[in-house]
C-alpha cells in the first residue's frame, strides 16, 4: 500500500481527512524517522500527488498534505522545494477553497519555520507575525508554535531579549498538560539563557526541558537537549561531563536513524577538544559534522553555525591551510561508520565495516 494519500483526490472529505491523518500521524508521532525514509522512497509521487491536487484548485486537501510532511522536507534536506509549495497557500490571493483560520495560521508557520531555515529572516519574521494577527481562534499550541518561531528568528538576529520574551510567551500560553509544547518553550528559554551568559538558569531550564524529552520518549528532544546542557557543562570547564553528554546524545540519534541532527552533539565534542587544547581531534570532528551536514542538505540553527565557525578558526590557527584540509577530510571518511568512541577519538567502527546512514 502506497504511504502517499491518494484519497486526496477523492471529493470525499472525510477521506482525505483519514488519510492525511494516518500519514500526519506516521511522520509527526514520538518516532518519526522510520516514516521520513518511508516517504523518502515515494518523494517522486508525492510531488505528482501535490501537482495533482494544485491543478485541481483542491486547496483544502493541498493545505493539509502540505502540514503532514513538512518536518520531513524540513529534515531531509527539501527545503527550497518546500517553501515553493507553501507558497502556493501562503500568499495573499491564493487561489482555490478558502480555508479556516486556524489552517492559514498552520501554513504561516510551517511556511516562516522554512524561511528561517533557508536564511530568509525578514520573511520569516514576516510570516510568523502574520501567523500571530491570525491566531487569535486558534488552539493554544499553534499561537505558541508561532511565539517560538518568532523566537528562533530573533536569536538568529542576535536579539536575545526578544528571543527570551516570545519563548516566555510560548509557555505562558502553553497547555499545562502539553509536555511536547512545554519541551520546547523550555529548550527556547535555555538556549536563550546560554546565549545570554546566564549557565545556571540555562543548565535548570534545559534539565527541565531533558526530564520532558525522556519522559515523552522522543529520541529528537532529548538529543537537542543534552548538546545543549553539554555546551553548557563545557563553558563551565566541566570537559568530562560535556564530553559523557554529547557521546549520549549521538549515540541515541544513531540508534535512532536521525540524520540531520548528528552534526550538533559532533560539533560539541569538536569544542571540547580545542578546549583541551586537542586541535587534531578538533578539525577531525570538525570535517566530520560538516560531511553531515552536506549529506542531509539541511543547514545547522544559527547559534550553531556561530559556535561551528568559531571552531573552524581555531583550527585554522592551528595549522596550515593544507594540513587542516587533509585532517577535515580524514574526519569525514567517519559518517559511514558512526557513532564515535566514548572520547570522541574516532569511530566506534573500524575501517571497512561501514554503518548505514
Amino acid at each position: 500500500m502506497s504511504l502517499i494519500p491518494w484519497h486526496c483526490v477523492q471529493d470525499d472529505p472525510e477521506a482525505v481527512a483519514a488519510s492525511v491523518r494516518e500519514l500526519d500521524d506516521l511522520l509527526n508521532g514520538p518516532a518519526p524517522e522510520a516514516g521520513f525514509q518511508e516517504l523518502n522512497e515515494h518523494v517522486e509521487e508525492l510531488r505528482t500527488l501535490l501537482e495533482l491536487l494544485r491543478s485541481r484548485s483542491a486547496t483544502t486537501a493541498y493545505a493539509h498534505v502540505c502540514l503532514a510532511v513538512w518536518h520531513f522536507w524540513l529534515y531531509h534536506g527539501h527545503i527550497a522545494e518546500a517553501a515553493r509549495w507553501f507558497a502556493e497557500v501562503t500568499r495573499d490571493g491564493s487561489a482555490g477553497e478558502a480555508l479556516p483560520d486556524t489552517t492559514t495560521t498552520r501554513l504561516r508557520h510551517a511556511a516562516g519555520m522554512l524561511a528561517y531555515h533557508l536564511g530568509d529572516l525578514a520573511g520569516a519574521r514576516e510570516l510568523l507575525e502574520r501567523g500571530l494577527r491570525s491566531a487569535a481562534g486558534s488552539p493554544a499550541a499553534v499561537r505558541a508554535d508561532l511565539h517560538l518561531g518568532v523566537a528562533r528568528v530573533a536569536m538568529a538576529d542576535g536579539d536575545l531579549a526578544g528571543m527570551r520574551g516570545h519563548g516566555e510567551r510560548a509557555l505562558a500560553v502553553i497547555d499545562a498538560a502539553d509536555d511536547d509544547g512545554r519541551c520546547t518553550a523550555l529548550h527556547i528559554l535555555a538556549e536563550a539563557a546560554l546565549l545570554d551568559g546566564r549557565l545556571t538558569d540555562a543548565e535548570t531550564l534545559g534539565g527541565q526541558a531533558l526530564e520532558l524529552a525522556v519522559r515523552m520518549r522522543k529520541v529528537r528532544a532529548q538529543a537537542a537537549e543534552l548538546c545543549n546542557l553539554a555546551n553548557v557543562r563545557r563553558r563551565l570547564g566541566d570537559h568530562a561531563a560535556a564530553a559523557e553528554m554529547a557521546t549520549r546524545a549521538l549515540h541515541l540519534l544513531c540508534a535512532d536513524g536521525n540524520r540531520k541532527l548528528l552534526a550538533y552533539p559532533v560539533l560539541r565534542l569538536g569544542q571540547v577538544a580545542a578546549d583541551r587544547a586537542a586541535v587534531e581531534q578538533a578539525a577531525l570532528l570538525l570535517g566530520l559534522a560538516d560531511e553531515l551536514v552536506a549529506r542531509t542538505g539541511a543547514p545547522i540553527d544559527a547559534s550553531e553555525a556561530a559556535e561551528r565557525d568559531e571552531l573552524a578558526a581555531t583550527v585554522g590557527q592551528a595549522f596550515d591551510a593544507a594540513r587542516a584540509a587533509e585532517l577535515r577530510t580524514a574526519g569525514a571518511t567517519w559518517a559511514d561508520r558512526l557513532p564515535l568512541l566514548p572520547d570522541g577519538t574516532g569511530p566506534a567502527a573500524p575501517a571497512g565495516a561501514e554503518t548505514r546512514r
